[in-house]
């Protein structure tokens, strides 16, 4: 018994002792940030860097949110980011929480 009582000692200093990178490292890049991000991202004034940070969002979608923002100016609300071509319902709402206007 004071084996594994050493053994789980052991196991708890270790999981402290961790980096945080090192304990999400199964998860992807994306999702590391997602759960990092405290701040909303306001879609009418974000830089292509931030509209990345966005899930869902890559350089491509990110360069067509700025196009049509400067076609058609700032959005009135979120919904209307389906009309980017490449964000679609699901895009969305992965997209909603962390998202402002």
């Amino acid at each position: 018994m004071k084996k594994i009582n050493i053994v789980v000692l052991i196991l708890l200093a270790l999981s402290f002792a961790m980096p945080a990178s090192f304990t999400m490292a199964s998860s992807s890049s994306k999702e590391v940030k997602n759960q990092v991000m405290t701040e909303k991202i306001n879609i009418n004034s974000a830089s292509e860097e931030q509209l990345r940070e966005l899930p869902g969002v890559g350089p491509v979608t990110a360069a067509k949110i700025l196009k049509h923002r400067e076609v058609n100016g700032n959005f009135s609300s979120v919904d209307e980011l389906l009309e980017v071509k490449g964000i679609g319902a699901v895009t969305l709402e992965k997209m909603k929480p962390y998202i402002s206007i």
